[in-house]
């Protein structure tokens, strides 16, 4: 007959729960450690610029990809039906002429 563990203590030879310890889901260690973020959230702004250029999703994710790249972005989606770029970024290190010159680079306009 297997033994049960209902308290998700495991008996693995050689490891910590073979002395007794209780072993928490993955999905649990992940939401208890901190996230590592390179940016101070405290400064960060968000911008929604509308994109004029766009037809497929190619073009989209040539968008996404040239905000994303830019050195203080910490999230950047482009939604293709409203021709919207929404980019969460720090104000310390860019300004939306930032964005803008990141845009055309990759052969679009911002309005």
């Amino acid at each position: 007959m297997r033994p049960k563990h209902n308290d998700l203590t495991q008996r693995i030879k050689g490891t910590r729960a073979e002395e007794g310890y209780r072993l928490r889901p993955a999905h649990k260690r992940a939401a208890k450690r901190p996230k590592k973020v390179g940016l101070d959230m405290s400064g960060n702004k968000r911008i929604e610029l509308k994109i004029s250029g766009m037809a497929c999703g190619g073009c989209s994710a040539a968008v996404e990809k040239a905000l994303a790249g830019l050195d203080g972005v910490s999230s950047a989606r482009v939604d293709l039906g409203e021709k919207t770029a929404y980019v969460e970024y720090d104000s310390a290190r860019l300004s939306e002429q930032d964005f803008r010159r990141a845009v055309e680079a990759a052969g679009y306009k911002v309005e």
